[in-house]
C-alpha cells in the first residue's frame, strides 16, 4: 500500500484491487495518513475492488462514507477469511475481464 503512495499518482498505474488487513493500532496508523484516503479515491474511481478485512473496516469505512465515498466496499464482516478471500479474488477477476 505505501508504495502505491510514493511518488507522482499520475506516474503509477493503480492495482486491479486492493484489499486492506490489519488490526486497530494499523487502522489508526492508516486514518492517520491522508495518502491511504486518496489512494483509496482514485482506486473508487477507477472502479478497482476495494476490500476491507476485520477489524480495520469499521473505522475506515465509516470514516471514507463521510468523506464523501459511497462506492460499496467489500467487507468481511461475519465471513471467514478464505471465504471472503474467494468472493473478492472472484470481483478482481470479472473486474479484469471486464464484467464488474
Amino acid at each position: 500500500l505505501i508504495s502505491s503512495m510514493i511518488g507522482d499518482p499520475a506516474e503509477r498505474p493503480l492495482p486491479d484491487g486492493l484489499l486492506v488487513a490489519g488490526g486497530v493500532a494499523c487502522g489508526n496508523r492508516l486514518l492517520a495518513d491522508p495518502r491511504v484516503h486518496r489512494f483509496i479515491q482514485h482506486m473508487v474511481a477507477a472502479a478497482r475492488p476495494v476490500g476491507f478485512l476485520q477489524p480495520i473496516f469499521f473505522p475506515l469505512v465509516h470514516l471514507l462514507s463521510q468523506n464523501g465515498i459511497t462506492r460499496p466496499f467489500w467487507l468481511q464482516e461475519k465471513q471467514k477469511t478464505a471465504d471472503f478471500m474467494d468472493i473478492f479474488v472472484q470481483q478482481l477477476q470479472k473486474q479484469k475481464d471486464g464484467v464488474a
